[in-house]
């Protein structure tokens, strides 16, 4: 599974921040180490490359580009950034600070609204707000545990914002055959929606974290049966429909707000609550605002990669717009010195200057911010996944399958996701100094945890459209090379059942308080989730024509109606 085909360069995202790390976790069980890494095979560069006929190139036969450049630069311009705008929004904003104070002391109000706001993507406005509400909730967390579904939400709320609660709360809803159970008070609407709270909640799971896995999987089939309800209003079907689709980890923030502002727009008895209506104007006027800066990065660089000379790689995924989609930036490596590409074919001089010049422009950008060059290991980071791109090559050439351990080792590699988070992670106003970088790029972790579950998420997602394309190499493949007389099926359970306990380690590893400033861990992981997003009903990169191009549609093209 080759993630990257063409890259975009660093353009200035909006980042979605959280709120600083002030509290301590505790694991509750010992992580299972990954495959020790082993020095990867160097490729040879032959500098009498020139010399030598190039074999013609196999083809993916990928789609084409799906958003032409006479598109996007024709796409109107907004009067969503006009200070009018900005003006309306300001007012908006100190109102609803309002609605905290009226909040205050009041554990459920104040865990509704906090949720509601984070939902709809504003919640970047209220960072102190919801700083002191949680820390007041969290001071009365043993006081609120009679309710499943505020217990529900305020756990997920609060471990997600790295307080250290417990899932053990949740056992006092647990019946003894295994179900999860509301007040009877409630009416079926009000048991469906905490029974989705819990859904939700399960997904922020640990390793060991038994009752979560229990939660996790009685929530599922409730809501599943729950979406056959005559009853079910529109709002509540769409919601549950929304969350059972993309859970926690294929989840993308914009995404979600864009579908919380539609459901919440078309849910009269909602916006006629106290408040409501101010929040649901603000995060349209707030995402259509977000929206229209994004168009104009994106004409500009619409206009780059047309005079790149990158458009006219035949060989190549056009998927430029749909990494602009994903806010990252993603390149492709070979050696670094400009003066040695003379012996390459053309093809390789466009991507390779490409590269050089996006690299090093990157590099000066992560210069500013951490007052040093970070070069050198930009450069370790690309020819690192170039090695382990060059082995799944020679793998390939040679119809070699490896064992399960060895792809999973190359793979962790050349599954892109170091090469493609490091230096965007550099470049956005934290300084990490030497101690902190380990803990957050390689060596760590919490880095080697994202590559293994990228990898293992497009392994499952890829390996049969791989297959067709004469590419042989996957976890399945290999599994099923290191045990005969398995089936694919096998295969896939296991590397499913892997996959979903390196993701619980994730969780633990992006929450726990190791020193690194939140944002940088919520950048690297917020990339990854965006991985796992294409990934996650097929590989969105080479089939982006489907539930991807919609998806670009309604976060770049199509702003929300007032």
């Amino acid at each position: 599974m080759a993630l990257i085909s063409i890259f975009p360069p660093n353009l200035g995202f909006c980042l979605k921040p959280h709120p600083p790390q002030s509290h301590n976790l505790q694991l509750c069980s010992k992580a299972v180490p990954l495959i020790p890494r082993k020095k990867l095979i160097k490729p040879i560069v032959n500098q009498a490359l020139s010399k030598v006929e190039i074999p013609l190139r196999r083809t993916g036969k990928h789609h084409p580009n799906l958003w032409g450049d006479d598109f996007i630069q024709s796409l109107p311009k907004h009067p969503y950034e006009a200070p009018l705008y900005a003006e309306h929004c300001g007012s908006l904003i100190s109102e609803i600070k309002d609605m905290f104070s009226a909040s205050a002391e009041n554990i459920s109000p104040l865990l509704v609204l906090v949720d509601n706001i984070e939902r709809l993507g504003i919640d970047r406005h209220f960072q102190k707000e919801i700083k002191e509400a949680l820390d007041f909730i969290y001071r009365h967390w043993g006081e609120c545990q009679r309710d499943l579904n505020i217990t529900a939400l305020g756990f997920r709320i609060l471990r997600l914002h790295r307080y250290p609660v417990s899932p053990g709360m949740l056992g006092a809803f647990r019946t003894a055959n295994g179900q999860f159970l509301c007040s009877t008070a409630q009416t079926e609407e009000d048991k469906i929606k905490g029974i989705l709270n819990l859904f939700r909640a399960s997904h922020i799971a640990f390793r060991g974290e038994k009752i979560l896995d229990e939660a996790k999987e009685f929530s599922t089939t409730y809501l599943n049966q729950a979406m056959e309800k005559s009853e079910i209003s529109s709002n509540l079907l769409q919601e549950i429909s929304f969350n059972l689709e993309y859970g926690w980890y294929s989840n993308l923030p914009r995404l979600e707000a864009k579908k919380y502002i539609q459901i919440y727009g078309e849910n009269e008895s909602w916006a006629r609550m106290a408040g409501n209506e101010k929040l649901l104007i603000l995060a349209k006027m707030d995402f259509n605002a977000i929206q229209s800066l994004h168009q104009q990065e994106l004409k500009t660089y619409s206009r780059w990669w047309r005079e790149s000379g990158l458009s006219k790689l035949e060989f190549a995924r056009h998927r430029h717009v749909e990494y602009f989609f994903m806010a990252c930036a993603i390149c492709e490596d070979e050696r670094w010195d400009p003066t040695s590409i003379d012996h390459l074919p053309e093809y390789m001089k466009v991507l390779y200057m490409a590269l050089y010049e996006t690299v090093n422009e990157m590099d000066r950008e992560a210069e500013k911010i951490q007052g040093r060059d970070t070069l050198i290991p930009s450069k370790d980071a690309w020819e690192g996944y170039a090695d382990a791109m060059m082995q799944e090559a020679e793998w390939l050439a040679t119809s070699h399958i490896p064992t399960l351990e060895e792809h999973i080792e190359n793979g962790t590699v050349s599954s892109g996701t170091r090469a493609t988070t490091f230096q965007p992670v550099l470049t956005i106003d934290e300084i990490l100094s030497d101690n902190i970088l380990p803990k957050i790029d390689y060596p760590s972790r919490f880095m080697d945890i994202l590559c293994v579950s990228l990898r293992l998420r497009g392994d499952i997602k890829s390996f049969k459209g791989e297959i067709a394309r004469g590419e042989t190499n996957s976890s399945v493949a290999c599994y099923m090379r290191d045990n005969p007389g398995s089936t694919e099926e096998d295969a896939l359970d296991y590397i499913k059942n892997l996959l979903d306990e390196r993701l619980k380690e994730l969780n633990w590893e992006y929450l726990k308080n190791d020193g690194v400033p939140t944002c940088s861990k919520d950048y690297a992981y917020d990339i990854t989730r965006g991985y796992l997003h294409f990934y996650k009903e097929r590989d969105g990169f080479s089939i982006s024509n489907k539930d991807i191009q919609n998806h670009v549609t309604q976060i770049l093209i199509e702003p929300i109606n007032m």
